[in-house]
């Protein structure tokens, strides 16, 4: 039975809505929940039953008027995850319709939006604000210019850099945003050539893989410091880690660390002389 004779039957309509929070790069970080009285299997993923609900989904025509607040039990995983730490990538909120008896399971999109933040206005319940996805259209584009050095997000999708991993060190100390590694971390690379670059880790506390840009990186006489983008989050002593390449937007960088020339974004040949030959002689 199609999704519209369910919506128009009197009898045979069991409506139920899956909330999917979204919360990283890996297949398994993210939390589900439905308001059905039982756990729901839709693409693979699991929707726990939880007392959950919304806020109306208005229509219009401005595209700052898309707000949704979701109110759900304070001790939801989701929650704790919102409210604990700082995520290493916006989560996002996708809201699907349909009916638990539909053997066609057409659960339909209603809802794509950013999780903006999390309250508690009391012990009974927390709410989770969330941004329709067209807002990013208010945001000014980015304007990509000429220039000598690339313009690529390293490893986004203009660059394609093949995501290598260099080695996987154990830290010998964690602090809140900086590890400490012993003098062979680096393996057949300069050490300077991983700022710019990131660690991943499985975090102990929640399963989840966690990502960390290399800020910078102090040499000392017995071991060395990254200095991380962000916090150590399930991050032990004993865990190891990912280490990425960072890289200088040049070419020596582009060819001889990522193999990657072919993606080069920038304009290295841009002359220093203007070509038609007048020189002004003030600057």
């Amino acid at each position: 039975m199609a999704f519209s004779n369910f919506e128009s039957s009197e009898d045979a309509a069991t409506p139920v809505s899956l909330y999917l929070f979204t919360t990283g790069q890996g297949a398994d970080e993210y939390f589900g929940y439905t308001d059905h009285t039982s756990r729901i299997v839709f693409q693979g993923r699991n929707y726990e039953p939880e007392p959950i609900g919304r806020t109306s989904i208005e229509s219009s025509a401005e595209i700052d008027s898309g707000e949704l607040r979701v109110d759900i039990t304070p001790n939801a995983g989701v929650v704790d995850f919102l409210s604990l730490r700082i995520p290493y990538q916006q989560p996002t909120l996708q809201i699907r319709q349909g009916h638990a008896d539909d053997p066609d399971r057409q659960f339909l999109v209603v809802w794509m939006g950013f999780v903006e933040g999390v309250t508690r206005p009391d012990g009974a319940s927390a709410q989770i604000t969330s941004r329709l996805i067209t807002r990013a259209l208010e945001r000014v584009g980015v304007k990509r210019q000429y220039q000598r050095s690339c313009t690529w997000t390293l490893y986004g999708r203009g660059c394609k850099a093949a995501r290598t991993i260099q080695g996987t060190p154990t830290p010998s100390q964690v602090g809140t945003n900086a590890i400490r590694l012993g003098h062979a971390w680096n393996g057949r690379f300069p050490k300077d050539k991983y700022k710019g670059g990131y660690i991943s880790w499985r975090s102990a506390l929640d399963a989840g893989t966690h990502v960390r840009t290399i800020l910078d990186v102090h040499e000392g006489a017995s071991s060395d410091v990254l200095l991380l983008s962000g916090d150590t989050h399930g991050l032990g002593g004993g865990t190891p880690i990912n280490i990425f390449l960072g890289c200088n937007h040049q070419t020596d960088d582009c060819r001889e660390l990522h193999n990657n020339i072919v993606n080069f974004g920038g304009q290295p040949w841009i002359p220093t002389q203007n070509p038609v030959g007048y020189v002004n002689r003030f600057y």
